[in-house]
């Protein structure tokens, strides 16, 4: 295919431009999950060793830069909350982005005392 910039493992869109034979885009995936215990500020996220995302609540997150289809990923915790002192910890956070990813799971139990 002319003008395919697509080239060995990763996944490629193609579509027919209108004037030129095929036009090819790399697809790419987000990575996120839900945060639940959340009590403490200051907790942050990171895929793949940069991405930081600073997480206030629970809920649902999604990370600002998707990954290209087919590759790794991996979900840290780069900063641990305090105020009250938490231990989070990620599960589901490493895998290959074959789609969206909605599934990595931080939890963030109470503080033992």
């Amino acid at each position: 295919m002319r003008g395919n910039k697509c080239f060995g493992d990763r996944k490629c869109k193609c579509y027919k431009r209108p004037g030129s034979l095929v036009a090819c885009t790399t697809a790419t995936y987000t990575i996120g999950g839900t945060v639940s215990g959340l009590a403490g500020t200051g907790l942050v996220l990171q895929d793949n060793g940069k991405d930081n995302l600073p997480i206030s609540a629970n809920g649902s997150f999604t990370f600002a830069t998707p990954i290209i289809a087919g590759s790794a990923y991996s979900v840290t915790i780069l900063s641990q909350p305090s105020n009250p002192a938490q231990t989070c910890v990620a599960s589901n956070g490493t895998g290959t982005a074959t789609t969206n990813v909605t599934s990595v799971q931080v939890n963030c139990p109470p503080a033992k005392r």
